[in-house]
């Protein structure tokens, strides 16, 4: 029993480190935000996505328009059609993760925005 209370101490100082890094990486970041000023015309529009390419070979891929649920890369690089730069996050191909799949259906939704 001993053990475990021990246990149960350092799982909390584990996660009040966690919490106590992620709010000062918070503030941080809105400080940072906030010394900025306003966004003008001119300031690049920068966003980030992933899972951005669903396997072509999935019943939902629907030939890159995916469904209201499934294969939604399409849909979510039209959201994102404003940007000047996307950066990818998490899996960029899902499920198996191959180049041709990841070509197969990049190149029907997000390949329009491929720079020269």
């Amino acid at each position: 029993m001993r053990d475990e209370g021990r246990w149960h101490e350092v799982r909390r100082i584990r996660i009040f480190k966690k919490l106590s890094s992620s709010l000062l990486a918070t503030g941080v970041l809105l400080a940072v935000l906030a010394s900025a000023g306003p966004a003008s015309a001119q300031d690049p529009l920068i966003t980030g996505a992933g899972d951005i390419a669903c396997d072509p070979n999935s019943s939902y891929f629907r030939n890159g328009s995916g469904t209201g649920a499934n294969c939604r890369q399409l849909a979510t690089s039209r959201l994102l059609s404003d940007a000047n730069a996307v950066f990818t996050l998490g899996d960029n191909q899902y499920e198996h993760g191959s180049l041709s799949k990841f070509l197969a259906s990049y190149n029907r939704s997000w390949g329009t925005y491929k720079g020269d």
